[in-house]
């Protein structure tokens, strides 16, 4: 990478001499090299769905601009969780933003927007309902009803119809949290 050979405090003062952020030096060399820009998104590798970029702001101010402009693309409001995260709930899709931000050792930040699809409510009523099913075969093998084993096995059909309509439901879901983190970086990024 180009500013390999530099220590941060180098590269703040060539920006400060250029009158240019860290970061934009940074983009600069990189380009030069032939490399890409450091403000891009990444994806983050081994994640469900994360997003980051490099921010040219305090990190509390960065923060802001992330939960302000996903804020106002869902039209739901978050909380703080300590100084460097922030979280907003999804509840109709079954979705949490998260965000947090660290210094990038420079003037600026690095913020990371995780979604979390973990669809607890859909675990638990597909458990449920599983689970009464197989307790509804159970008893009928028990008991030697037959209407017993048809009603179990009628249940379980609609719980997995249900859970598949659902999942569906998740990703589409999935795809737009994606593209609304993605404007977020991007908005925060550029203001």
């Amino acid at each position: 990478m180009a500013t390999e050979g530099f220590s941060n405090d180098e590269l703040r003062e060539a920006a400060a001499e250029a009158g240019i952020s860290p970061a934009e030096l940074r983009d600069a060399l990189a380009e030069r090299d032939g490399g890409p820009k450091t403000t891009a998104l990444a994806r983050r590798p081994g994640t469900a769905l994360a997003l980051e970029g490099a921010i040219a702001a305090p990190p509390a101010q960065a923060l802001m601009r992330v939960r302000q402009s996903i804020e106002r693309q869902t039209g739901l409001g978050g909380h703080h969780q300590g100084d460097a995260r922030f979280d907003i709930v999804d509840d109709r899709d079954g979705l949490t933003y998260r965000v947090m931000v660290r210094s990038d050792e420079a003037s600026g930040a690095l913020v990371r927007v995780d979604v979390d699809a973990t669809a607890g409510a859909l675990a638990l009523s597909a458990g449920g309902l599983g689970g009464a099913a197989v307790l509804s075969v159970v008893i009928g093998v028990l008991l030697g009803a037959p209407m017993l084993w048809l009603g179990g096995f009628g249940l379980a059909a609609v719980t997995g119809f249900l859970v598949a309509a659902r999942l569906a439901r998740v990703a589409q879901a999935r795809r737009r949290a994606e593209s609304i983190a993605a404007q977020a970086l991007v908005d925060a990024e550029h203001r």
